[in-house]
């Protein structure tokens, strides 16, 4: 666990606790959520466009690993020839 999970959690204790003290718990626990969603979003909207340029690298090495399998037999078949 870090430390910025441990401090994260400790604000969230501490809204709730602010919340309770001030009838505003509803308020507060629905800012929560809606903090916690966002926070949530950029980080798998980060993970995705993180992730699009690996899977272009992984299929152009597999179209490059097939017009190899491809290609390699017939320039070593015309080689035989010759």
């Amino acid at each position: 666990v870090d430390s910025t999970s441990i401090t994260k959690n400790n604000v969230s204790l501490i809204e709730n606790s602010v919340g309770e003290e001030s009838n505003q718990l509803e308020k507060v626990l629905v800012d929560v959520a809606n903090g916690l969603e966002k926070r949530t979003s950029r980080e798998l909207e980060l993970f995705v466009r993180l992730l699009e340029p690996l899977m272009l690298v992984v299929m152009a090495g597999l179209v490059l690993l097939v017009v190899a399998g491809l290609l390699l037999p017939i320039f070593r078949m015309s080689s035989v020839i010759e």
